[in-house]
């Protein structure tokens, strides 16, 4: 049982000593080869899609359930000057992409203050379908904060995705609750 916990030769001499050094004279002692470690099977965790919420508009609020309300006021799809401007740092996006900037309105009406990141997925949904997340530029102007969300209180800021340019116009912004207690996440789209 210890072989198996170490997974390396125990060596035990006539005598009933024992040495796991590697330093020892072979004609004193008889190896035992190290036991295999059993493996574990990892069960599958279950994935549950996402329930898809009705449409919202650009500048409506959308109750998203689970105590949060997202209001997109509105999208600049071609937000390199911007991004440069707020730090000379910033590189500029990937060739053949632009920066998406999405102006943002949280409100968590739930029990506590809870972190944007740890219950929401904001992407944007470019027009061949694919997703882009706000963790892909470097400073952004009037970013909105990470820090936990105070009840009640509304937080504004931008959030930045780099985008190809052929497939930012039919782009949408999708947000998913991460709902509590089990509940499935729920999808929302704000075109």
């Amino acid at each position: 049982a210890i072989a198996a916990a170490i997974a390396v030769p125990i060596v035990v001499s006539a005598a009933g000593d024992t040495d796991v050094s590697g330093d020892f004279d072979a004609s004193e002692f008889t190896a035992f080869p190290a036991l295999p470690v059993p493996t574990v099977a990892t069960p599958p965790v279950p994935t549950v899609a996402p329930e898809p919420l009705p449409p919202v508009a650009i500048g409506t609020a959308a109750d998203l359930g689970d105590g949060w309300t997202l209001t997109v006021h509105g999208v600049d799809r071609d937000a390199d000057v911007e991004i440069a401007a707020a730090n000379e740092f910033n590189p500029p996006p990937p060739v053949g992409s632009h920066f998406v900037l999405v102006d943002v309105e949280i409100v968590n009406r739930g029990d506590d203050a809870r972190l944007l990141a740890a219950s929401l997925q904001l992407e944007f949904v470019d027009g061949a379908g694919a997703s882009h997340t706000p963790f892909e530029c470097s400073v952004v102007p009037a970013a909105i904060p990470f820090d936990p969300i105070p009840i009640d209180t509304p937080v504004r800021g931008n959030l930045c995705f780099p985008v190809p340019a052929e497939a930012i116009a039919a782009g949408v912004v999708s947000v998913t609750v991460f709902a509590r207690f089990g509940d499935p996440p729920r999808t929302c789209t704000l075109t």
